[in-house]
């Protein structure tokens, strides 16, 4: 009898169709793709405003950015770890975080230097939205979700995809060494 059951669950098909690809896992090893070949993430609702922090460089800070009222829901969370921002002059580091409107996008700038990797979670659960024209490859936001990764805008209109983790869901996690803007897009 468990042969049997064992048979039938082998030769049953995935009613929901193929398992979703993760393309941005397939290319983060790679070169740099131009912006044109991914799709960012969108967001419904009021944005996140900009925020610079000043604050004592020896000591670790966190800086969480919400939505606008009404909701106020997180956007991203920047942790700032103990010495990783070098102060320009004196004895206090700044960190500028700006998000750009409409889209998951956070452009990262300080005026020392960043001397050991911040840690960027975006918070997409509530003003997630895959856009429209994404659904002829990405026939669901889900599938859209799976494929998605952070990347880094580079100059010449190129994105690179970084290693990102998901704490959780709606979830994303990723190491950022330098100033830059930093997306969440999936691959065409």
């Amino acid at each position: 009898m468990l042969a049997g059951v064992l048979m039938i669950a082998a030769c049953s098909r995935n009613s929901f169709g193929a398992p979703a690809v993760d393309r941005a896992a397939a290319i983060r090893s790679g070169p740099p793709i131009p912006v044109g070949q991914a799709w960012m993430l969108d967001q419904s609702g009021p944005s996140a405003t900009d925020t610079t922090v000043w604050f004592n460089p020896a000591k670790a800070r966190t800086v969480l950015l919400r939505h606008a009222p009404p909701d106020n829901a997180v956007y991203a969370i920047v942790d700032v770890p103990a010495g990783a921002v070098a102060p320009a002059a004196g004895d206090s580091a700044s960190i500028t975080i700006e998000p750009n409107p409409g889209r998951y996008a956070i452009s990262i700038s300080t005026a020392g230097a960043i001397s050991a990797p911040l840690v960027v979670t975006f918070s997409y659960a509530t003003h997630f939205q895959a856009p429209s024209d994404a659904l002829a490859r990405y026939p669901s936001p889900t599938r859209f979700d799976q494929a998605m990764g952070a990347g880094m805008l580079e100059g010449a209109g190129m994105i690179r995809f970084l290693p990102t983790t998901r704490p959780a869901a709606d979830l994303m996690q990723f190491s950022v060494s330098a100033p830059g803007t930093y997306v969440l897009a999936a691959p065409k």
